[in-house]
């Protein structure tokens, strides 16, 4: 069989880590799929069409009046057009899915704070003690008091130009 690096025989464990160590390919079949459906799709939508736009020009160069045949030849147009449509989406999608599969994206790191919640006063921050919160109730509150204040705050504002 053959040896481990340390001198004792190689064991199953030491042969398949050093085969499996090795990159592997790897095959996204579901992206495979969508390649393919799509430009399936796409293909398939641009022969509907091409063959109902060509039945069409000889409905309308024969001159005969059957509309079954001309409503049929225009909804082959429309759904070969439908069908281009969603091809080149898929197309569309497929790329973009294989640009991210391909993209590592770096995770960002977690941010540690230096300290740790229970040393932070919360009620500190929150409340200034300076601010009186408690209204009395033995005085109403009245909206007469805030023109005048604006008033003279006007009339200082005119005074100093």
């Amino acid at each position: 069989m053959g040896t481990a690096d340390s001198g004792r025989p190689a064991t199953a464990k030491d042969i398949m880590s050093r085969t499996s160590s090795r990159p592997r390919a790897k095959v996204n079949l579901p992206l495979i799929a969508l390649w393919v459906a799509s430009v399936a799709a796409a293909v398939i939508g641009y022969l509907l069409m091409t063959m109902s736009n060509t039945n069409q020009a000889a409905l309308y160069t024969s001159q005969t009046g059957d509309y079954g045949k001309l409503f049929a030849a225009q909804s082959g147009s429309t759904v070969g057009g439908l069908l281009i449509a969603v091809g080149v989406l898929g197309v569309l999608l497929a790329l973009a899915s294989q640009v991210i599969a391909r993209t590592k994206v770096a995770t960002p790191e977690a941010v540690v704070a230096d300290s740790s919640p229970t040393d932070i006063d919360y009620d500190e921050h929150l409340v200034d003690p300076t601010i009186d919160l408690v209204v009395p109730v033995d005085e109403p509150a009245t909206d007469a008091a805030a023109p005048a204040a604006s008033d003279e705050r006007a009339e200082k504002t005119v005074a100093a130009r």
